[in-house]
């Protein structure tokens, strides 16, 4: 399953179940055979920046500023931590059932 799906599913429970429906599990050591961290930190933080803006869309939350666009990238280095700050604003994509070149492969 991919990370756009996976987000979809969650946004379509958030939809049809509310809040309550989603959780959130502690996997304490997580190795990823595919990407680092730091690539999938990434992805999250763009996830939830579309979370927070559709949250806003649908009037389950109030922003009260515009979304943070700021990812610190944390890099440890030695024994020592460094944080570069990345501007990085995550484009909404729609589902992939509403494409047509999805649709005209899978009907």
């Amino acid at each position: 399953m991919q990370e756009g799906e996976r987000y979809w599913r969650r946004s379509h429970s958030y939809k049809k179940f509310g809040l309550d429906s989603i959780a959130q599990v502690n996997l304490k050591t997580r190795i990823h055979r595919n990407q680092p961290l730091s690539a999938l930190s990434k992805m999250s933080f763009g996830i939830m920046q579309s979370l927070y803006k559709k949250l806003e869309r649908y009037g389950k939350m109030y922003l009260s500023s515009e979304v943070n666009k700021k990812y610190n990238q944390i890099h440890h280095i030695n024994d020592d931590y460094l944080i570069s700050p990345v501007e990085l604003e995550e484009r909404e994509r729609p589902p992939i059932r509403k494409l047509k070149e999805y649709t005209l492969t899978h009907k």
